[in-house]
């Protein structure tokens, strides 16, 4: 009926459940009006004795359908063959012509397919009703950082794109924020430290380093409520909520300062997703970076709390997600 590929294999296989193929096209055969409802095999359940070979017609809610039957010298039914599927049957009886008492009367079932023919709709004919999805962490792109742990994976339907309500559409993104750091830069900037930066204007602007790569120079960073609500996270009016609560983008003039390493300036000339032959997984513009989806948009629809996971450089990871729907 169909067959999977080995690739597709790998990624999919389970002890529970078999693998079907993803965007399934009937073919032809089964695609053609002629296979509404049309008989294709006959099951003897019952061979019987006493009977003459030759085409026999299968009735039923049904027309047109007829079967060849074979016989030994007993005149048992040894075998069958459709000759005619006819169409529109839901049930039928194959009409022997049984004329006064037979002794051992035969059984034939005609065996009815899905209303198209078998694999004209593979998914409903094998009762399929859950999907597995697949993920690999690894190297090959620079959205999975590895330097850093996780310890929760989940779906997120439908983001959009941080600029815009179009609907993110790639095959990974990174909701991160990116600054590309000076290549004079010989720092090492530590995962969970928090990185700041006094701008002309004394604003100050924050974020939580999630990671940095040195060989790129890239460092990303994210923000959340516990850089600008303070006092256990409340939203107590204070004297300086002004200043403290006010949220303050990163820019590529002054200088950013980490707690645990030196001073650090952005690479205000730099544009682009890739340096040398090194895709950076990012759109850069003068040394910044913003997020690839909007993070305030899209369902989460599934979440998973699991061990935490410490990820390095020759590492991958297999996430197989399986939903019931």
């Amino acid at each position: 009926m169909f067959s999977i590929s080995p690739s597709d294999i790998i990624k999919f296989d389970s002890t529970e459940y078999i693998v079907l193929p993803n965007d399934w096209s009937p073919s032809e055969e089964s695609d053609s009006e002629e296979n509404n409802n049309q008989i294709k095999k006959v099951y003897i359940q019952n061979g019987g004795s006493g009977y003459i070979g030759g085409i026999y017609d299968i009735l039923g809610d049904g027309t047109g359908a007829k079967v060849e039957i074979s016989t030994d010298s007993n005149g048992k039914i040894t075998s069958t063959n459709v000759t005619d599927g006819g169409k529109g049957y839901t049930y039928g009886i194959v009409n022997l012509r049984r004329i006064g008492t037979i002794a051992d009367p035969a059984t034939l079932i005609p065996i009815i397919p899905p209303s198209k023919g078998h694999g004209y709709d593979v998914y409903t004919e094998l009762g399929a009703d859950r999907v597995l999805i697949y993920a690999r962490f690894d190297d090959s792109t620079k959205d999975f950082p590895v330097d850093t742990k996780f310890s929760q994976v989940g779906i997120l339907k439908n983001p959009t794109q941080y600029s815009g309500s179009t609907i993110f559409t790639g095959s990974s993104y990174s909701s991160l924020y990116a600054l590309k750091l000076d290549a004079s830069y010989t720092g090492t900037p530590t995962v969970g430290e928090k990185v700041t930066q006094t701008q002309s204007s004394t604003e100050i602007a924050k974020g939580w380093v999630a990671s940095y790569d040195r060989d790129t120079k890239v460092l990303k960073y994210f923000k959340d409520r516990s850089l600008f609500l303070t006092d256990g996270l409340n939203q107590e009016d204070r004297s300086d909520t002004g200043v403290n609560a006010k949220i303050v983008d990163f820019n590529n003039t002054d200088s950013i300062t980490f707690t645990t390493a030196s001073q650090a300036t952005v690479s205000a000339g730099f544009t682009g997703s890739s340096e040398g032959a090194i895709n950076l997984g990012m759109e850069f513009n003068g040394g910044l970076a913003e997020p690839e989806i909007n993070k305030k948009t899209g369902d989460i629809i599934y979440i998973d709390n699991r061990p935490e996971v410490e990820r390095n450089l020759r590492q991958k990871e297999d996430v197989k997600i399986i939903l019931e729907f």
